[in-house]
């Protein structure tokens, strides 16, 4: 038996420290391929990155358990990485590209009209929306709010009126 297949055991016959090894080595492996993918797949928080940190981990974790082999494993989890690259800089240089890989930015709520269309298809209710105003601090009222953005992230964003539009009177300080 070789070295490496002491420590790192083979098939899914492992003892604990065999386990053990696989994830340190592992967790090294995935470190390299976060670094890879760029710190965007942890910045933002869209559909688009979510997938790569989900099928990393569920194409490493394999290897960790002895459900499959080590080497083809981390090849599989290099080349979602790549991938992952790739469209992240093709998104960059297309915004037809872009669109297709994230989707658009729904403007749900305008200038007193709730959109509903656009609310349905970002799948969310106007009891959801009402929950979203509610926990926002800067809003009291709806006529508060200019507008109300679903991100490309699944984000909803309130964009507020101009607070003299909203009879507020701003004081200056001396």
């Amino acid at each position: 038996m070789s070295v490496l297949a002491t420590i790192f055991g083979a098939g899914e016959e492992l003892g604990a420290g065999q386990m053990a090894a696989r994830a340190v080595l592992m967790f090294v492996v995935t470190v390299v391929f976060v670094r890879i993918s760029g710190r965007r797949t942890f910045i933002r928080s869209s559909a688009f990155d979510a997938t790569i940190v989900v099928m990393l981990g569920a194409v490493l974790s394999r290897s960790v358990v002895g459900a499959s082999p080590m080497i083809p494993t981390i090849a599989a989890g290099a080349v979602l990485v790549l991938a992952h690259r790739l469209v992240a800089t093709l998104v960059v240089y297309s915004s037809r590209f872009d669109e297709l890989v994230k989707g658009p930015r729904r403007l749900l709520y305008a200038d007193g009209e709730l959109r509903r269309r656009e609310l349905a298809l970002a799948e969310l209710t106007p009891r959801e929306l009402d929950d979203t105003l509610r926990t926002d601090p800067h809003v009291h009222s709806i006529d508060d709010v200019q507008a109300i953005w679903m991100e490309r992230t699944g984000e909803i964003t309130v964009e507020l009126r101009d607070p003299a539009a909203r009879g507020i009177t701003v004081s200056q300080r001396p």
